[in-house]
């Protein structure tokens, strides 16, 4: 069994050192994975865009190597979600969150980042929602109609998860 401990930690002189995982480990034992507070989708301009309100939330990672460990996502603006063209015919059913993409626990592409990601479904009758990628948290779904141009309040369904204290 591999036991971490933290807050015990070395140091260089007068600087300890740590690593990012052990902040993670805290927030884990702190937090579930949920909205702390804001992030509110709405409709927005330009066309086909899904606005994003600040807040703060804790995203769980659940790539590989990343197993049940939590990320906190600040975010103090406004933020602009870009939704594809509608699909020919019928109706698609897209996620839009936040995303933790951490290179040395898993993730699979380039770089450290955190994104706001909007996840397109599959069109038909009615449109098919996509799998939920790792390490994502989802704000909302957004159902696009063939035909339409917009985005709207009335297309977006709030699915936040609220976060609190364990």
């Amino acid at each position: 069994m591999a036991i971490r401990w933290n807050w015990i930690q070395g140091s260089v002189g007068d600087i300890p050192v740590y690593s990012a995982q052990n902040d993670r480990d805290v927030i884990a034992a702190m937090w579930d994975e949920g909205v702390i507070r804001g992030m509110p989708c709405t409709g927005g301009t330009p066309a086909r865009t899904v606005i994003v309100g600040a807040g703060q939330c804790v995203v769980q990672g659940d790539d590989a190597g990343n197993i049940g460990q939590q990320y906190v996502v600040t975010s103090t603006a406004t933020e602009t979600a870009s939704i594809a063209a509608a699909p020919a015919t019928g109706s698609r059913i897209d996620l839009v969150g936040w995303q933790v993409q951490d290179v040395a626990a898993g993730f699979a592409g380039a770089g450290n980042d955190v994104v706001l990601r909007v996840v397109a479904g599959t069109p038909g009758t009615p449109g098919v929602m996509p799998a939920l990628p790792n390490s994502m948290l989802v704000l909302c779904t957004v159902t696009i109609s063939a035909g339409q141009t917009a985005v709207t309040d009335g297309m977006i369904t709030d699915v936040r998860l609220y976060s609190g204290p364990k």
